[in-house]
């Protein structure tokens, strides 16, 4: 999947963060019975993560495939076409087309519609009374 500027901002920051490990996102420093503390985060560590926030933000009915959903939208929203979007979720079109002839990746226009969600997100988040 292709990388905006501004998620490869996020990586830099997570490699900044990330000191002697070897992984991008290293899990807490958890002694192991081998001795090795540099392990990687566990792959639920994330969805774990977005659930205590969700749950601490005092929103109700709110799940982590809302924040999915909220990126489709917003990407249409943009401009951005149907199938593109498709494309950036990783939806298979079942059509008899697609699935036998038609075999297209779009790797151009991901490209092109995460970038433009990626910019519209950092326009908020800069214009955002936290920031």
């Amino acid at each position: 999947m292709p990388l905006s500027d501004f998620a490869i901002e996020v990586v830099k920051r997570a490699i900044s963060l990330s000191g002697e490990s070897e992984y991008l996102f290293p899990s807490f420093p958890m002694i192991k019975r081998d001795g090795n503390s540099d392990r990687p985060v566990i792959p639920t560590a994330a969805n774990t993560a977005l659930r205590k926030i969700i749950d601490n933000s005092g929103f109700e009915n709110i799940t982590p495939h809302d924040f999915r959903e909220t990126a489709a939208e917003g990407m249409m929203f943009l401009g951005v076409p149907e199938p593109h979007v498709g494309a950036v979720l990783n939806h298979t079109n079942t059509t008899v087309t697609p699935r036998h002839y038609a075999r297209l990746q779009y790797e151009k226009e991901k490209r092109v519609a995460l970038v433009r969600w990626s910019n519209h997100l950092e326009t908020l988040i800069k214009q955002s009374p936290l920031e």
